[in-house]
Parts: C-alpha cells; sequence; structure tokens
C-alpha cells in the first residue's frame, strides 16, 4: 500500500499510465493471504464514475473463485521503471535510486457475461496486436476453438472507487542533476527509458 505523502499523480495521468502498460497485479483477500494474479487489464473510462478495469483469468485460478463472490479488490501497475547510477549525475556524488511509476486501484469486482467476456478479449488481443506487422485475429480461430477457449477464462470489470499513483523521477533532486539523468533515458533504446526521461522534464524542479 502506498504511503498518503506518495500519492503525486492526478487520477487522469494515472489512467494515462494504465492505459501505456495494462500489465497488473489483482490482489484479493482469501481465508489465509492474499491471492494474486499476473495479466493484462484494459481501461473503460466510459463506465462508472472513475472508470472500469476488463481482465480476465483462467477458470482453474483459484483467485476466480474469490471474483465470483464480488467486493473489493486491489490492482496493482508497475509502469516505466529504471536504476539510476551514481555515474550519471555531474558530480557523481548521489546515492544510486530506482526512478519509477505506480499506479494502485481499487475497485468493486463482478463477473461478465460470456458475450461481454468475448468483446473483450478481442479488444485485448487487438490491443497487442496492433503493432504486428503480420497481425493475428481471433477470426482466424473456429468457432468451435473459440468456444473452448473461452470457458476455460472468467472475465470480470473491477469499477474503480479509488486511485492513488507515486512517480519518482528525481523531483527532489538539483535541477541539474534531474536533467543529467533525463538526458541519459532519453538515449537510451528502452521506450520506458524515454518515457521517464519525459517525466523527469515535464516534473523537474524549477529551482536548485
Amino acid at each position: 500500500m502506498l504511503a498518503r505523502k506518495d500519492w503525486e499523480t492526478s487520477s487522469e495521468e494515472a489512467l494515462d499510465f494504465i492505459e501505456d502498460d495494462p500489465w497488473a497485479l489483482v490482489i484479493s483477500n482469501a481465508r489465509e493471504v492474499p491471492l494474486v494474479t499476473a495479466t493484462p487489464i484494459l481501461l473503460d473510462r466510459g463506465r462508472g464514475e472513475m472508470g472500469t478495469l476488463v481482465g480476465h483469468i483462467a477458470r482453474a485460478n483459484p483467485q476466480a473463485d474469490i471474483l465470483r463472490n464480488g467486493g473489493r479488490v486491489l490492482t496493482l501497475f508497475q509502469g516505466p521503471r529504471t536504476y539510476v547510477s551514481p555515474s550519471w549525475y555531474p558530480g557523481r556524488n548521489m546515492a544510486p535510486t530506482m526512478y519509477y511509476v505506480i499506479v494502485e486501484v481499487e475497485g468493486v469486482v463482478t463477473l461478465q457475461d460470456p458475450d461481454t467476456m468475448r468483446k473483450w478479449v478481442e479488444r485485448l488481443t487487438h490491443r497487442y496486436e496492433t503493432h504486428n506487422p503480420d497481425a493475428w485475429s481471433m477470426h482466424e480461430l473456429s468457432e468451435d476453438g473459440i468456444a473452448r477457449r473461452m470457458k476455460a477464462i472468467v472475465g470480470f470489470d473491477i469499477e474503480i472507487r479509488a486511485i492513488r499513483g507515486k512517480v519518482k523521477v528525481g523531483q527532489d533532486e538539483p535541477r541539474l542533476d534531474a536533467l543529467a539523468v533525463a538526458s541519459k533515458l532519453a538515449g537510451s533504446e528502452n521506450a520506458a527509458d524515454v518515457r521517464l526521461a519525459e517525466l523527469i522534464k515535464r516534473k523537474k524542479p524549477q529551482s536548485g
């Protein structure tokens, strides 16, 4: 759970991070220990006061039984993140650290009917196939093949009730140091590093 002092990003910005990287951990209470499933989650901004998360998990997953009972769940999204070396700072006199984005969503879960689940599985597939030059579509499967696979999963909606986020990109560091890290990350071939560089420039200290 994020400490209250760490809630440093707006709800809209947090939703943007979710859309940028849908990979998430869905966490729910169980009898002895919490259950956690890693799964891609889509965002429907048009449903619910704060939006709705949409996903699915394997029907054989023990967490599926918990989700059937409804109630509140926690969904954790890890946005771009990177290790920052002291060698990146002009004075080389800073401690090693991590720059990162994390978004935590609380919501109420309900299960989807089969038609709704299929619609969202198709949208999820399209989301990941969009940049594939040889893109695949569910329509390449037979109806029997689709039906068989649909029976093996459980689709769910999570109506968002609270959003918390933390963006740590050197906001408290001197401007020169923050920009030095941004310059290093901007030259990376890793898209997450470039995204962090953009955030540093947007959130960097205005003096210091």
